[in-house]
């Protein structure tokens, strides 16, 4: 199974507006909004300003992608994290181009509120790479950076229970903020002063 995280987020301003709820929840559809087509973004056409050469694989083209491997759709399930809500979700529709958006119809899985899924997956946007994404892989490959999100995601859609071999799996089970704690906790218990572990800031520090 292959998983991916999509990020619905509208310009507005200076500020981004989490659209998940509008458009997983009320429209099923699952939709980024590019203002390049599809022809172009998936045969490059599109290039970048600074050196004239055609744009890298981009989140865009890993989303633009998926409905055209026909072989894999079954095998991917996406999450999109709202205000209040995590979905999980499969595409069931073909890939459509409108004025409004870019993007395919959805068969919503699971649908549970952030206050009762696991930490890890909760707040898997704190990683910088996932969460300023639009459409990311969440990809076992990448050592064990996601064995926990994975689990966390397996665990909610399936029932299935965390098969845990070593204290180091443990460990990748654990939110940045857990981990973070964890690690200020034991220099705290070995006498050291800790100022700050919930993820506060200590200037020139």
């Amino acid at each position: 199974m292959e998983y991916y995280l999509l990020n619905i987020n509208r310009q507005k301003g200076k500020k981004r507006i989490n659209c998940v709820d509008e458009w997983i929840k009320n429209k099923n559809i699952a939709t980024i909004f590019w203002s390049h087509t599809i022809d172009e973004m998936t045969n490059f056409k599109v290039k970048n300003k600074k050196n004239n050469k055609p744009y890298a694989y981009t989140d865009a083209n890993l989303f633009f992608d998926i409905p055209f491997r026909n072989e894999k759709i079954e095998n991917s399930v996406i999450i999109s994290i709202g205000n209040h809500m995590l979905y999980i979700y499969k595409q069931i529709g073909k890939l459509i181009e409108t004025d409004e958006y870019k993007g395919f119809q959805i068969k919503i899985l699971k649908e549970i509120e952030i206050k009762y899924v696991p930490l890890v997956l909760s707040t898997i946007k704190s990683n910088k790479y996932l969460g300023r994404g639009t459409f990311k892989k969440i990809d076992p490959k990448n050592g064990k950076s996601y064995f926990g999100n994975i689990m966390a995601i397996e665990y909610l859609l399936y029932g299935k229970k965390l098969l845990v071999k070593t204290f180091e799996d443990y460990l990748f089970c654990l939110s940045s903020l857990e981990f973070e704690t964890l690690i200020a906790k034991i220099f705290e218990e070995n006498g050291y002063f800790v100022p700050a572990y919930k993820g506060g800031y200590i200037k020139k520090f």
